[in-house]
C-alpha cells in the first residue's frame, strides 16, 4: 500500500449536505488540509487530537500539500483534501495539480452532494435544460 489523497465534495457550505461516506473519509484521515470556509463545514467532525489540519490559501497550497506529503506522511497514511461543492466543476486546476504531486494513482475523487444539484432543486430547473459553466479559473482564461 502507499500514501492515499483523497479528495472529497463537502457539499455547497453546509454539514447537512456531508455523505456518510465523505464523514467516514474526514474520521479515518490523520491530514487534513483545506482552506477556511471549507474546513468549517467539516469542522464538527475533526478530532484535533488525532486530525492535524492545514488551512491553506491559494499563496500557501502547494508549499503544504507538498510538506505533508513529503515530511509527515508515512506510508499507508491517508490524507485528504476537502472540496466546497463539485470536486471536479470550479476546482480542476487544484485536482490536476494534486493528481500531479501525488501520483494519479494515489489519487481517490469522492464526489459530494453536487452544489449544481442544490442550485437546479432551489431554482426549479432541471440540469437537462440548463446550461451549466464556471469561471472559476486562476490561470489565464484565454487559454481555458
Amino acid at each position: 500500500m502507499t500514501k492515499k489523497l483523497y479528495l472529497i465534495g463537502v457539499g455547497p457550505g453546509s454539514k447537512k449536505y456531508l455523505t456518510d461516506f465523505s464523514k467516514e473519509i474526514i474520521k479515518q484521515s490523520p491530514y487534513i488540509i483545506g482552506y477556511k470556509y471549507t474546513l468549517n463545514t467539516i469542522d464538527h467532525l475533526l478530532d484535533r487530537a488525532f486530525n492535524q489540519v492545514f488551512e491553506i490559501t491559494m499563496k500557501n497550497q502547494e508549499e503544504i500539500y507538498l510538506n505533508v506529503y513529503n515530511n509527515l506522511m508515512k506510508e499507508n497514511d491517508v490524507c485528504t483534501v476537502p472540496f466546497t461543492g463539485d470536486v471536479n466543476f470550479s476546482e480542476s486546476e487544484v485536482v490536476d495539480r494534486l493528481l500531479y504531486l501525488f501520483g494519479d494513482e494515489n489519487v481517490y475523487i469522492i464526489p459530494g452532494i453536487s452544489s449544481i444539484q442544490v442550485a437546479a432543486a432551489k431554482s426549479r430547473v432541471p440540469l437537462d435544460k440548463s446550461n451549466i459553466m464556471t469561471f472559476h479559473v486562476t490561470g489565464d482564461i484565454e487559454e481555458k
